[in-house]
Parts: C-alpha cells; sequence; structure tokens
C-alpha cells in the first residue's frame, strides 16, 4: 500500500505555528494523510532550531513525514565559488536536519543554470554535484530523491532524455522524484512513465493547464491521472506520492485515495 504525504505548501507563507496546529489538528481524522510533506523554506526552516524541535516531538508521537529541501535559491553551479558553496552547503545542511526526522523521502531541486552558461556546458560538473549529494546523504542513512523541474523556468533536468544521460553516463542509482505537473508542462508526462518509471521512487501529485506550474487540484487541469496511477502501479511503484495542491488539497487527498484504490 503506498504511502500518501500532504505537502504543506497550501499553507504557505502562514506561520509556523499555524502549520504546527494544522497537523496536530489533523492527526485523528478520518480523511488524515499519511505523512506530511515538510517544506525546509522561509519560516518553516529546519534550520530553524524551534522548527525542527516541533517536528521532532511531531515525530515521537507518531506522525511521518517526506521532505522537500530548500528551493528558493538552488546556486549549486554558481560560477562564484563562494556562492555557489554557500548554496551546496545550505543544502548538506538541511538533508543533516531532515536525517533526525526519518523522512520517508527527501526530495531535492537540480541546479539554476548561470547566466551565460548552457546545459551542455554544464553536465559533468553538475554530475559531480549530484554524486556528491548521494554521497553525504548516503553517510546519514537518508535516500535522496531529485526532482524533474518545470521546463522554460531556468534549471537542469527538465526532460527525461537529460535523466537517461545521466544514468547511461554515470551508472547512478540516485532516483527520480516524478513531478507530474512539471512533466504535464513540458507534455512529458508519457515519456517520464514510459522511460524513467523504473527510477521513480517519488511521485509529486498537482494538476495544471499544461502552460503554467497552477498546482492545482488533481482532475481540474489536463493531466491523464488514470493513465499515471495505473503505470505506477503496473511498474510496482512502493515510493509515496506527495500531494502538492495549493487548492484543495484534502480533496485532492480523497481523489487520489480513490484512485489507489479502483482496481485496474
Amino acid at each position: 500500500m503506498n504511502i500518501i504525504s500532504l505537502s504543506i505548501l497550501y499553507l504557505w507563507p502562514k506561520p509556523f505555528n499555524y502549520v504546527l496546529k494544522e497537523i496536530s489538528n489533523k492527526i485523528d481524522c478520518e480523511n488524515a494523510p499519511d505523512a506530511w510533506d515538510i517544506l525546509d523554506e522561509g519560516a518553516y526552516s529546519l534550520a530553524k532550531r524551534y522548527n525542527l524541535i516541533q517536528y521532532r516531538m511531531l515525530k515521537e508521537s507518531g506522525v511521518k513525514f517526506t521532505v522537500h529541501a530548500p528551493f528558493l535559491v538552488t546556486d549549486y553551479l554558481n560560477p562564484n565559488y563562494t556562492t555557489r558553496r554557500k548554496s551546496i552547503n545550505r543544502l548538506k545542511s538541511s538533508i543533516e536536519n531532515a536525517a533526525q526526522l526519518s523522512p520517508l523521502a527527501y526530495v531535492f531541486h537540480p541546479t539554476t543554470i548561470p547566466k551565460g552558461y548552457s546545459r551542455d556546458t554544464l553536465k559533468v560538473e553538475h554530475y559531480h554535484f549530484l554524486e556528491e549529494i548521494m554521497d553525504f546523504s548516503r553517510s546519514l542513512g537518508l535516500t535522496v530523491y531529485l526532482e524533474n523541474h518545470v521546463p522554460g523556468m531556468g534549471h537542469m533536468f527538465t526532460d527525461p532524455e537529460e535523466f537517461i544521460e545521466f544514468y547511461e553516463r554515470t551508472g547512478s542509482s540516485l532516483g527520480l522524484a516524478f513531478d507530474v505537473g512539471h512533466a504535464n508542462i513540458g507534455s512529458n508526462v508519457k515519456r517520464f512513465l514510459d522511460l524513467l518509471v523504473d527510477r521513480i521512487g517519488a511521485v509529486h501529485v498537482h494538476d495544471n493547464d499544461g502552460a503554467s506550474d497552477s498546482h492545482k487540484m488533481i482532475g481540474s487541469g489536463t493531466v491523464n491521472w488514470k493513465y499515471v496511477i495505473l503505470k505506477l502501479r503496473t511498474s510496482n511503484f512502493r515510493g509515496p506520492y506527495i500531494i502538492e495542491c495549493v487548492q484543495q488539497p484534502l480533496t485532492s487527498l480523497q481523489i487520489l485515495r480513490n484512485l489507489l484504490s479502483c482496481k485496474p
């Protein structure tokens, strides 16, 4: 049975204590998620001691988590060494803090492409960065997944071919956090599932119109969810589904549960 984690993205940017209250109030609800997806960003940062302590207390009470890495700044290949290392060290610090929560999955974004550079000129350096993060997370016993980003927003790893080339050239075991909404913008949902389904370790669930990353409710956009669930089910996918809908997230939770419970 797959775990469904609900991202606190729908609460952004409400105060952190509001987030805590929301999680606590839903623990015993009939339609409660199996886990909560933490955003390690801004006011919700795990670098804030108070935040991490509160999440650890929730963990001790039985709450399960998935974690999303910092996402507002991803300058992992910035040509300025100081800026680059600051961004990488921020990610590593996030991984260290997240490891204290024993998350079911930790998802991070690929690097921003620096101005004046191209994907081709950055490939090898980006591969080295990914292996550095893999080795670091492995030393902490944490499983991390690389998310496919939104096409046209200046990031690496937006289409399936980039992932395939990475795996073929490195032999890496780094798993894919398949973001269905992002893939839908590039009309790549089917290609990701056809070519990389065996690499998927976590799934980000949200809908859109195929043009903007609007994080809509499941079924309110153009994603063919029956096809997505069928492909994942037939591949024996056992990772978490992470709902990232900012509109009607609890309705999306019930829709997803219904889809997963339907017989193929």
